[in-house]
């Protein structure tokens, strides 16, 4: 029984031990993957920070593209909007300049003027002619039909150096019955006009006179002391009734209102248009710079829809570049993602490993507790198997002397038997 005892402690020993070492072997299996999985969350949470920043970056670049494709949209329509105005501008100078052409050929061809007058324009051989007189005169054209009515036919006055030029001109009509002609002989006209009256009424009426005609209307050139001298003066009225009134105040001087009537003396006339002498040229100024004008916001536009171009051309080129960065940035997320899935199975597979490692070493903590329990019990068991043999070899002694008396009693009454 003892020996079966013992053999049965080192069997119970030697599982103990078996436990133990697989216990400190899963000790260090579950201390490395504890280090594998500081690792693996290591690099999971590097992951999550790579991907929170690709995601982040992603969406600035994609923000970035909608706001470059934004500019270029808007540039678009700029350019579009600048496109439209260029050719209504273009349009817009191409009538002006036909309008300029054609004002250009009635100013050259003074088509508004009797034959005579452009008969004499035609400057004939053997005469001298400077110009006609609307062609020095300039005036606003709110004053322009003030200054034809009252100047009439004196606007067509043909402009000669001197009378004996002006006397070559009556002749040359008469003999070829081109009409009739005015001449104003610039060397001997005067070169002061008198209008005292005129200016005492304007003084003395500034609220009916808007001024004398003379100071609304400008001459240029060389001859402007000759023209204006020899040129009659009248106030200027805002209408008839003014004029009348004015006469009535200070007796016949000469008004012309801003319509056409004009009061000479105890003559009213008014009713009919005037002739347009001095008309074409000022349009020809107004178209003029009506061109200029529209050929600046031309080019405007042009610069405009050339910048809005260029605008696009970047705001493109930035779209195109962003999508590249964009695509990059995807891919650079779609890797980070692929790495965290990676991490996360690395990760499930160390839980499931330690798993396993806490089960085995339940396992084992079982079989070591139930090693000791066994060999304490085995321990017992031998102890009491040895209190037992120590009192069977006490006994085992008792009967051993027992035996040696009784055979000494035996032997000492074989001796009496042998001896009776």
């Amino acid at each position: 029984r003892l020996s079966a005892l013992a053999n049965a402690r080192e069997s119970v020993s030697g599982n103990a031990e078996r436990a133990a070492a697989d216990l400190l072997k899963l000790a260090s299996e579950t201390e490395e993957l504890e280090r594998e999985r500081g690792r693996a969350q290591a690099q999971r949470a590097e992951g999550e920070a790579r991907r929170a920043e690709g995601e982040a970056l992603l969406g600035s670049l994609q923000e970035q593209r909608q706001q470059a494709q934004g500019r270029a949209a808007a540039a678009r329509a700029e350019a579009e909007a600048a496109s439209r105005t260029a050719e209504a501008r273009q349009s817009e100078r191409a009538g002006l300049a036909g309008r300029l052409a054609s004002l250009e050929e009635m100013v050259a061809s003074h088509s508004a003027f009797d034959e005579g007058v452009r008969a004499l324009l035609q400057r004939p051989a053997g005469l001298e002619v400077v110009g006609v007189l609307a062609d020095a005169l300039e005036t606003d054209s709110a004053y322009e039909r003030a200054v034809e009515s009252f100047l009439g036919d004196r606007l067509q006055a043909v402009l000669v150096p001197g009378p004996e030029q002006a006397l070559a001109g009556v002749r040359l009509l008469q003999e070829s019955q081109a009409g009739r002609g005015t001449f104003l002989p610039l060397s001997s006209a005067r070169t002061r006009n008198g209008c005292a009256a005129l200016k005492d009424a304007a003084a003395r009426e500034p609220q009916r006179v808007k001024g004398l005609l003379s100071s609304l209307y400008r001459v240029s050139g060389p001859w402007e002391a000759q023209i204006r001298a020899a040129l009659p003066d009248a106030l200027v009225v805002e209408s008839l009734d003014d004029a009348l009134a004015l006469q009535a105040a200070h007796g016949p001087v000469a008004c012309v209102t801003l319509q056409g009537e004009t009061l000479r003396g105890s003559l009213v006339e008014g009713g009919r248009s005037v002739k347009g002498l001095l008309a074409p040229r000022r349009e020809v100024r107004e178209v003029g710079l009506q061109i200029e004008q529209v050929e600046a916001q031309l080019l405007a536009a042009r610069g405009a829809a050339a910048e809005a171009q260029a605008r696009i051309a970047e705001a493109e080129e930035q779209a195109r570049e962003l999508t590249g960065r964009i695509h990059a940035a995807e891919k650079e997320l779609v890797a980070v993602r692929h790495a965290l899935a990676s991490t996360d199975e690395e990760l499930q597979r160390l839980q499931r490993k330690a798993s396993v490692l806490d089960t085995e070493r339940r396992q084992a903590e079982q079989e070591r507790g139930a090693a000791a329990v066994r060999l304490a019990e085995i321990e017992v068991a031998l102890q009491a198997g040895e209190a037992e043999r120590e009192q069977a070899a006490a006994r085992l002694g008792e009967c051993g002397a027992a035996v040696a008396e009784a055979r000494g009693l035996s032997e000492a009454a074989q001796a009496r038997w042998s001896e009776a």
